[in-house]
């Protein structure tokens, strides 16, 4: 009853402080949907046990209807086996992906890639498992966010402790993150160098971390307010990359 009062009230606030602001979600499902290959090869990597959040049904439902054939693949058996919208799942680590050589049109990672040890071993196989001119789609934070930069500061135990309070999320859904491919600079340096050329790269903002501690909420969406503009644009929350297999 508490949180979805607090919820209400900072939808109403957020409209009245930051009414341009979008759920970064919804902006990476536009993106995802819009790029899916008409009967070709999908490989969502790190897919966990859905493809979106649980209220994004309407996003999940375009997912279904397309003629793509969906793959994905995960280190963790438990969640990778609850999925109930790919057939075909595989247990594999990113940095050595168990497929051959072109054996996708479009690779995805939703909220993956700050997870990851060796961002460039995985872009390696990323490319080499793509077929030419393939494109690689990610959604991840950005490090340079104020936020984010207080996420990497906090220790594990306590992020898992106040992500399942903030965001009702489970805390065996909460896994190390390293963010070594999380800035602008970063994504197109790494790019570059696994064979990768960058289509997109867009800095967006999304809702608020705080929704339920009240006047924190308030003050984050101040400075939300000062990222939609252009002098806060490389502290935004997210960033949403396309990379083009060269």
């Amino acid at each position: 009853m508490v949180r979805t009062l607090m919820f209400r009230l900072y939808q109403r606030a957020e409209k009245l402080i930051v009414p341009t602001l979008r759920f970064s979600q919804d902006i990476y499902a536009e993106k995802l949907i819009a790029s899916l290959p008409e009967g070709g090869r999908w490989l969502d990597l790190g897919c966990g046990h859905q493809f979106f959040p649980e209220w994004m049904a309407a996003e999940r439902a375009a997912v279904l209807s397309s003629k793509a054939a969906a793959f994905g693949v995960d280190l963790d058996w438990e969640s990778l086996r609850g999925h109930p919208d790919i057939r075909n799942r595989t247990l594999g680590d990113l940095a050595r992906l168990p497929f051959r050589a072109g054996s996708f049109d479009f690779v995805t990672a939703n909220m993956v890639v700050e997870h990851l040890e060796d961002p460039a071993a995985a872009l390696g196989e990323i490319h080499r498992v793509l077929k030419p001119k393939g494109v690689f789609l990610f959604h991840t934070p950005n490090v340079r966010h104020w936020v984010i930069r207080l996420a990497a500061l906090t220790p594990e135990g306590v992020k898992r402790k106040a992500a399942a309070f903030l965001h009702e999320r489970k805390e065996a859904d909460i896994f190390p993150a390293h963010y070594r491919m999380n800035t602008p600079e970063a994504v197109r340096e790494l790019a570059e160098k696994n064979g990768f050329r960058v289509a997109e790269l867009a800095m967006v903002n999304t809702s608020a971390t705080f929704v339920m501690l009240g006047p924190v909420a308030l003050l984050e969406l101040l400075v939300l307010r000062f990222l939609e503009t252009r002098r806060g644009e490389r502290h935004r929350t997210i960033i949403i990359a396309r990379l083009e297999k060269r």
